[in-house]
């Protein structure tokens, strides 16, 4: 056995590991150039990682109703944040119907704008990123 092999047991106060979902989005828009192909990336990193998200999640505190304020409030921000990148007139469009079904909690409508989305930013993707990419529509179904 190696020495970076063994497996030692948690310590009493240890911080359990978090995983970082959708890396290989992430990781696909790091090194393109800012504009263009890097903000499409990201829109997608972002847009994954809010399908991610269910509004039922969101409350205040937990085990509460959804809190519509915080939902409307996250939703809007991101409508900003998009409108503020130069995307694909498409990619804007499947990105805004994403937020829009996200903050409606409409996963029907938030699935099917994810494929448009998924769809108008697949020539970018690596295997790894198609994986993400697919993990997403798996999750919303």
């Amino acid at each position: 056995m190696t020495a970076n092999a063994h497996s030692y047991p948690p310590t009493p106060f240890a911080v359990a590991p978090r995983a970082f979902r959708f890396a290989a989005l992430a990781t696909a828009a790091a090194p393109r150039r800012t504009g263009g192909e890097r903000e499409t990336l990201m829109a997608l990193f972002m847009i994954a990682r809010l399908a991610d998200t269910p509004t039922q999640e969101i409350s205040a505190p937990p085990a509460v109703a959804p809190n519509r304020e915080a939902i409307d409030e996250r939703g809007e921000a991101m409508k900003r944040w998009l409108s503020s990148l130069s995307l694909p007139a498409p990619v804007a469009d499947a990105c805004l119907r994403c937020v829009e079904a996200w903050m409606a909690g409409d996963r029907l409508s938030l699935a099917d704008s994810w494929r448009d989305l998924a769809v108008g930013t697949r020539e970018l993707l690596d295997p790894s990123g198609i994986s993400d990419v697919e993990a997403v529509s798996t999750l919303l179904g």
